[in-house]
């Protein structure tokens, strides 16, 4: 059967046609406040994935009346703009031809059109450009999503770039997501850390609302499980990081039934933000002077650190201690303590926020006991519950830590978590290459030999 050759680049460049006729090569379901069917089309010359099914017409699919290769005609479209610039093809009322039993095979060998009518010099046959900075071409899945040997059966649409959307200030409402991993952490009551992928991108500063605590103890947010998030809320740290709270969320497919990751998305600053240097799997560290380092699933340690054993530590927050701002029960690893003689016993501490190191620490004397109890080993997570600065005669600024809660033992976490930098006592940030020539020297004197502050 003939299609209308050419047509869909002709409507998608603003020119109209009528009663016009197509193939399907695709759907899939969309979740955009009500259900809602994404079709894959073709005329022949070109194919269109950015076309949405009315839901009036949803009776079609159900009754697998838009099976592949079906052919149909349209008899009334709509084109709608979304707010990333997109036009979607709305097909408000069709008539079926001929079944895709019928029909048995694809029509010609269209290319793909972009949401403006152009097609991409490279995107020639069935093969499919992700246009994202330094990406490279991946095979074309039907609607150009996941590169990722994922079964047909187990494929589910993610709700593509809404990560992206979000974080930089826009609003959604059930959308789709990927669980990538999870982790505990420590903010006065039991939460859980999320990293999420709509398979464009991905972040890592979401917080599981504690009312859903138990989607975690019972297994059901494991690795790869698809979600549609139904109320969500963005709150900004002290650090100016912005949290995804997942309120509501519902799980439409486990990840065991998934089996793997969907996409290659690119890691979210908290800005919302893509760095560029962050391609594919990558972590960069912002910090002056620092390396590219390995992404283990939080941007977080490149440390051999178990999964079971890895817990956040506030990071960055010796930094705006050390520069006079204020912090309240935040969490840092132990990374050395020895005693030192100022009248009284006391105990000097190293430790580290992930981000930034501190040897400038001062165990308060009531605390000493902890120390005596071997429960401040190397490795050791605490939370700071109370702390002070105090000035010496010669101008260093000294943390005094006058309470503190052990939350997980050196010998359970077993390695230094993160790549510290060390602080001045000013709170100014020592560059690597200093650090180099003059660790061995400052070791020394900072951990063998008895200090006077």
């Amino acid at each position: 059967m003939s299609l209308t050759e050419g047509v869909l680049g002709d409507l998608a460049r603003g020119q109209e046609a009528s009663h016009f006729i197509v193939q399907v090569l695709a759907s899939k379901p969309v979740v955009i406040g009500q259900e809602r069917f994404r079709l894959l089309i073709s005329d022949g010359v070109y194919q269109n994935s950015f076309c949405l099914l009315d839901s009036q017409l949803n009776h079609l699919i159900h009754e697998k009346k838009l099976e592949i290769f079906t052919i149909v005609k349209i008899k009334k479209y709509m084109y709608n703009k979304t707010r990333c610039g997109k036009k979607i093809l709305n097909l408000m009322d069709l008539e079926v031809l001929k079944a895709g039993s019928d029909v048995g095979a694809k029509i010609g060998n269209p290319e793909d059109l972009a949401s403006n009518g152009s097609v991409p010099p490279s995107r020639i046959g069935n093969q499919n450009l992700d246009l994202r900075p330094g990406a490279q071409k991946r095979p074309n899945h039907g609607f150009g999503g996941s590169a990722s040997k994922i079964p047909a059966t187990n494929r589910m649409s993610l709700t593509e770039g809404v990560l992206g959307d979000l974080a930089r200030g826009q609003e959604a409402s059930h959308f789709i997501v990927q669980v990538l991993a999870s982790k505990p952490v420590v903010i006065g009551q039991e939460r859980f850390r999320l990293l999420i992928s709509d398979g464009v991108y991905q972040n890592s500063f979401c917080l599981l609302d504690s009312q859903l605590n138990h989607l975690i103890h019972e297994k059901k947010l494991e690795i790869y499980t698809i979600v549609k998030i139904k109320k969500y809320i963005y709150n900004k740290t002290r650090c100016g990081k912005k949290i995804l709270n997942l309120m509501d969320l519902e799980v439409l497919k486990a990840g065991s039934d998934v089996g793997a990751k969907i996409g290659n998305p690119e890691d979210l600053a908290s800005n919302g933000s893509v760095p560029p240097s962050r391609i594919g799997n990558q972590n960069l560290d912002p910090r002056p002077g620092a390396q590219k380092r390995p992404n283990h699933g939080f941007g977080g340690s490149a440390s051999k650190i178990p999964a079971t054993n890895r817990m956040i530590l506030t990071e960055g927050v010796l930094g705006d201690l050390a520069r006079g701002q204020k912090a309240s029960h935040f969490i840092v690893q132990v990374l050395a303590s020895k005693p030192v003689g100022t009248g009284q016993k006391r105990f000097r501490l190293l430790i580290s926020d992930g981000v930034y190191q501190n040897s400038f620490c001062l165990l308060d004397s009531q605390l000493n006991h902890v120390i005596h109890e071997k429960k401040l080993e190397i490795y050791t997570i605490v939370k700071i519950k109370k702390y002070m600065y105090n000035k010496t005669q010669c101008g260093k600024k000294i943390l005094n830590l006058i309470d503190l809660e052990v939350l997980k033992a050196g010998s359970d976490v077993g390695a230094k978590i993160g790549n510290p930098e060390n602080l001045a006592s000013d709170g100014s940030v020592r560059h690597r290459q200093e650090l180099r020539t003059c660790r061995t020297h400052e070791l020394s004197r900072l951990f063998t030999s008895k200090l006077e502050l």
